[in-house]
């Protein structure tokens, strides 16, 4: 029985360290420039993984970078949408009074 549990944790351990990941980034430039959706302004971001993956997989997004107009309150939000093997919707949003001039978005997705 030991011997049959050892091999079942060590099966685990192989899949977990077998599994797929990617990464990349992208950037959202010039926010003034952004369609207005309520009291926000969104950029929409396609991003198409560079290798599809067998099952959907799960999806991390980080702000790494953020070039901003110092003299307007900063409100940012980033999220997923619509993930699929082959890719997915990167969401970045700011209120309409803040400026955002650069920001740049790091993902990284692992097979789920």
């Amino acid at each position: 029985m030991s011997s049959l549990l050892s091999g079942l944790i060590l099966a685990v351990m192989l899949s977990f360290c077998a599994a797929k990941v990617q990464i990349g980034n992208f950037t959202c430039v010039n926010s003034e420039t952004w369609p207005v959706t309520g009291d926000f302004k969104v950029k929409t971001v396609d991003v198409v993984f560079p290798e599809p993956y067998k099952t959907v997989p799960k999806v991390h997004l980080s702000i790494v970078h953020l070039d901003t107009d110092k003299t307007k309150t900063l409100r940012v939000k980033t999220y997923v949408s619509g993930i699929t093997n082959t890719g997915f919707k990167a969401i970045f949003t700011t209120w309409y009074d803040s400026v955002v001039k650069t920001a740049i978005v790091s993902w990284l997705s692992i097979e789920s």
